[in-house]
């Protein structure tokens, strides 16, 4: 995010652990699978985020802010300065342009990038 605008790119699981391996501190790994799956196995220092309808609707609405979402699963303060990388994690997206708009992954990827 060198000109302070956010993208959207697929980043293969190779590319995912030379960024952690080179500075865990400036990424920010949001892992979209449900809570259950989430449990089963995740990335270290990951935030699960996979929300409700209501709460889906309330981002579209800007009724919430993604950083309030986020923060609230985090265990640490998480700020979106636009210094970091943030990788969004869902395990079976191969084509981020093919995401139906009314989708949860659509949504934050949306509102990531603003």
């Amino acid at each position: 995010m060198a000109d302070g605008k956010a993208r959207t790119q697929m980043v293969t699981a190779e590319k995912l652990v030379g960024l952690l391996e080179s500075s865990m501190e400036g990424v920010l790994v949001i892992d979209s699978r449900s809570f259950v799956e989430y449990n089963a196995s995740h990335i270290l220092d990951a935030v699960n985020i996979n929300c409700s309808k209501l709460m889906k609707r309330r981002l579209q609405q800007d009724k919430v802010q993604i950083i309030e979402l986020i923060q609230h699963s985090a265990k640490q303060k998480i700020t979106l300065d636009g210094g970091q990388e943030v990788v969004v994690y869902d395990q079976c997206t191969q084509d981020v342009n093919a995401i139906s708009s009314d989708c949860f992954l659509s949504v934050l990827l949306n509102k990531l990038e603003k």
